[in-house]
């Protein structure tokens, strides 16, 4: 519950630091349990290999992420 919560009862309860920390916590496991699935099924099928080449369908330097060195990264935040 939270400040200003209609079904607090009268009285106003306030989420403690580590309540949001864990909150925070929870959000990001679940979110990435969830999605996880997706991200290799979407890596795999960047990642195929053409008939005939050596080479996967994505070749470096076509751009977007990953193209030149960029992006390779974890989760969240991507630096260059």
């Amino acid at each position: 519950m939270f400040a200003g919560d209609p079904h607090a009862g009268g009285a106003e309860k306030l989420l403690l630091p580590w309540h949001n920390a864990a909150i925070g916590f929870l959000t990001g496991a679940i979110t990435s349990v969830a999605t996880e699935p997706i991200d290799v099924v979407r890596t795999r099928l960047m990642a195929q290999v053409e008939p005939g080449s050596s080479a996967p369908a994505g070749k470096i330097g076509e751009g977007g992420r990953g193209g030149g060195g960029r992006g390779g990264g974890g989760r969240g935040v991507a630096f260059g």
